[in-house]
């Protein structure tokens, strides 16, 4: 849980905390490319996402521009989360 908060704090700029009970919402398994600049090869990547709570000006100390988007602005992928969302209040 702490490395969870640890990367949103620094891919957001957002201080987070987990929920009441940590939760591990959903884990993505994603194929990259090789990226000779970074010199990686090709590779999978988990992401395992969390329900954390927020109590921080959103995007304030991101290190990139961040962007909270409502469910109709949201790629597909990520639409299921705000019925979630729905279910958490």
């Amino acid at each position: 849980m702490q490395t969870a908060m640890r990367e949103f704090l620094e891919e957001t700029g957002i201080f987070a905390i987990p929920a009441i009970e940590p939760t591990l919402v959903d884990v993505n398994v994603i194929d990259i490319p090789a990226n000779p600049v970074k010199n990686e090869g090709a590779h999978k990547h988990l992401d395992f996402r969390y329900w954390l709570y927020s109590y921080d000006e959103f995007g304030k100390n991101a290190e990139l521009p961040t962007t909270l988007l409502t469910e109709d602005e949201a790629p597909e992928e990520f639409k299921p989360y705000f019925k979630l969302m729905e279910l958490k209040k």
